[in-house]
């Protein structure tokens, strides 16, 4: 009930479903301490309250949940190494603790939550590497490091960063062509790996990056003009390429 309620954007009424959640898991794990089972419901219980939270503005009520929920997770991938969908649920909430930290400015503790996020992922394709979602996730991973790195001042990291994403984005859309969505992760680690351009002063690889990136996002944009995310998307392009020229 509070998904449906998250997913039509009914912020409080999620929270108030969420909340009550949180309470049962907290329960059941203290009836049953070392249920791996109940403690990865605690996790995503508190995952869940962290994302109302974020969208709410508390942000520090939000980072707060987060990090309750890596250390129930951790404590169940130490348990049981085994399900690799419980290490990318831990992934994922470092992902999201490290976002929060940054939008709060504290950029070293996004760092280094990313740089845990990044290591899991890194792992989980190498455990399972036929697994195109894993590989996804650790495109994605590399993408929030060269972001962050960038506004770091990081450049050598950042670009090394934004290439691993983009040549993972590259091979994720050419073994999936019915996608459009991953075409338009391509265009967006290329406009990325611009704006790294950019930052170390070489306007024409920029310039490169931008007829690459609307290379993904023209074509589909002219069958479905109407879609904001990918307008959004090319608004961003545009943006890179207005400061490029």
């Amino acid at each position: 009930v509070g998904f449906i309620h998250w997913r039509r954007n009914d912020l409080d009424s999620a929270l108030a479903q969420f909340e009550p959640y949180l309470a049962i898991t907290k329960k059941l794990v203290a009836h049953a301490p070392d249920s791996v089972r109940f403690l990865n419901e605690l996790g995503q219980a508190n995952s869940n309250i962290g994302s109302v939270k974020e969208s709410k503005g508390d942000l520090p009520g939000a980072l707060a949940a987060f990090r309750e929920a890596i250390r129930a997770e951790e404590n169940v991938v130490q348990r049981d190494s085994t399900k690799l969908d419980w290490q990318m649920d831990l992934a994922s909430s470092y992902n999201s603790a490290g976002s929060v930290q940054r939008k709060l400015g504290d950029f070293a503790g996004a760092h280094a939550s990313h740089l845990e996020e990044l290591a899991l992922k890194q792992r989980l394709v190498a455990r399972d590497p036929p697994n195109q979602l894993y590989k996804l996730r650790l495109a994605l991973a590399y993408s929030f490091l060269a972001e962050l790195d960038l506004a770091l001042g990081k450049m050598d990291d950042a670009t090394r960063e934004a290439g691993a994403s983009r040549d993972l984005y590259v091979k994720l859309a050419a073994a999936d062509t019915s996608n459009p969505d991953k075409r338009r992760f391509v265009g967006t680690a290329h406009r990325i790996a611009g704006m790294i351009a950019l930052e170390r002063g070489s306007a024409d690889e920029a310039l490169r990056e931008v007829a690459a990136s609307r290379a993904q996002l023209d074509p589909q944009l002219a069958k479905t003009p109407d879609n904001a995310v990918w307008q959004l998307a090319l608004a961003k392009t545009l943006t890179l390429s207005s400061y490029a020229l």
